[in-house]
């Protein structure tokens, strides 16, 4: 089955105090949201949720544009990593906060099973990955050269109930209609 487009997202999760919040927001520009996108918003999600992710007095939105080639190296495959988002929640009267982080991938030229190898990878936090000649473990990868040396990974901090020790990961298909495709998928 020919795979025509995909939207892969991975999530993940971090902890941040006060004063480690102006250093993980370095070079990310804030995210404005137009007047067709709140539209959308507000006839397709629920107001609890729109007042939880899109209220800026609870949560900042940043994001940065990226253009990097990783391979991962246990199956031989490359992929574009072309964003990421990071939400930062306002919680004023905890000492450690909670933020989302949301990497968007490009994916071209591949097929079901390559995609099922590439999501089976990506959402551990020890896959192994080379950027630009250099391996990683790609939570070191995210933590260095991403996160701005923010270490989201530790055991036992509030962020691990939500994330254990792997991402989340938000994939749509968009394939090629075959007869009896969803028997193959």
């Amino acid at each position: 089955m020919k795979i025509e487009n995909t939207l892969y997202k991975t999530i993940g999760f971090l902890n941040y105090t006060k004063s480690e919040r102006k250093s993980i927001q370095k070079d990310f520009t804030l995210n404005v949201l137009d007047e067709n996108d709140r539209n959308f918003l507000n006839h397709s999600y629920h107001s609890e949720f729109l007042n939880i992710m899109f209220n800026n007095n609870n949560v900042e939105r940043l994001y940065k544009d990226l253009n990097f080639e990783i391979e991962i190296n246990s199956i031989s495959s490359k992929i574009i990593l072309n964003k990421i988002e990071l939400f930062i929640f306002h919680e004023e009267d905890n000492k450690e906060s909670i933020a989302i982080f949301s990497f968007s991938y490009n994916l071209e030229n591949i097929n079901l099973e390559n995609l099922s190898d590439i999501s089976n990878t990506l959402n551990r936090y020890d896959t192994e990955i080379t950027y630009q000649d250099k391996n990683y473990i790609l939570k070191e990868f995210i933590s260095k050269i991403l996160l701005n040396n923010k270490r989201f990974y530790e055991e036992n901090s509030p962020s691990e109930q939500y994330a254990g020790s792997r991402f989340k990961n938000y994939l749509i298909i968009d394939m090629e209609h075959e007869k009896d495709a969803r028997n193959n998928l």
